[in-house]
């Protein structure tokens, strides 16, 4: 493999393909996040499911009313971390008290 003036052997330029993708893959994978929170009932072990099962989760420093997320039918609630803000899917804060979105996407800095 010939790399500017000089011929490099082929392990070192495929070295340096992988050590220039790699970087580039796992800052894609930073862009956007799911976190998957599992709740509970701490007497028996079972996941919590049901119209009152909610986690309330608060995310950055620009939002002070919590976000209320219901569970699945496994006891699950996800939430999404992103930081494109054209991919959020919550209103604005306007301090009117908790709000509840089933697999909200929220921008974090």
């Amino acid at each position: 493999m010939l790399i500017g003036h000089r011929q490099v052997p082929f392990c070192f330029g495929f070295f340096n393909f992988v050590a220039t993708v790699l970087p580039i893959l796992f800052a894609m994978s930073l862009s956007a996040q799911t976190i998957e929170i599992k709740l509970v009932d701490g007497r028996n072990g079972r996941p919590m499911v049901g119209a009152s099962s909610y986690v309330n989760v608060w995310v950055g420093g620009e939002r002070k009313e919590a976000i209320a997320i219901p569970t699945d039918e496994k006891g699950v609630a996800r939430l999404q971390l992103t930081m494109n803000p054209s991919e959020v899917n919550i209103p604005n804060s306007k301090n009117n008290g908790s709000i509840v979105i089933d697999h909200p996407v929220v921008k974090y800095d």
